[in-house]
């Protein structure tokens, strides 16, 4: 009798395992697209529902104001420097990543800065808000004053409260 050795094909077996491979990718593709939109809608809601809580936008913009004080601090350099304030953010000693931080930031007369709120302030976030330099530099520096007509009261840190 005549021993035949059967030795399994690699090929079937590199088919087989291919086969498999391509099985879970799909099984992970079908489980992801499933998943992601599930969570970008339950974001939305939830930004929705934070929306234009007062406690959360007194928050928020308190710490947008916060980030600005680099800004503030440039402002009043150039304006010791020039002895006038700067017409726009490119006359600032700022960084480029400070630069990009801002892209909503308005330089106008009498330096006075002026921004959007964040979504956080509801139906409000479109209103300007306003930080206005007050005093001299010589006797003690600016004093920086918040400013936001048009946002009601509860929405305001205490600080931005006329």
């Amino acid at each position: 009798m005549t021993e035949h050795s059967h030795k399994p094909k690699r090929s079937f077996n590199l088919l087989l395992m291919m086969s498999l491979l391509a099985l879970a990718g799909i099984a992970a593709y079908l489980a992801l697209s499933h998943y992601y939109p599930a969570t970008a809608d339950s974001q939305a809601s939830t930004a929705q529902d934070l929306s234009g809580d007062p406690e959360l936008a007194r928050f928020e913009l308190d710490a947008q104001l916060k980030s600005l004080q680099p800004v503030t601090d440039a402002m009043e350099a150039y304006y010791l420097s020039h002895q006038q304030w700067p017409e726009a953010l490119s006359q600032l000693a700022l960084d480029t990543e400070d630069r990009r931080s801002y892209p909503s930031l308005k330089l106008e007369p009498n330096g006075r800065l002026a921004f959007s709120g964040s979504t956080a302030l509801g139906e409000y976030q479109n209103q300007q808000i306003f930080l206005i330099a007050e005093g001299t530099p010589e006797a003690v520096g600016f004093n920086w004053r918040c400013s936001a007509p048009g946002i009601p009261e509860a929405y305001l840190p205490d600080y931005c409260i006329e």
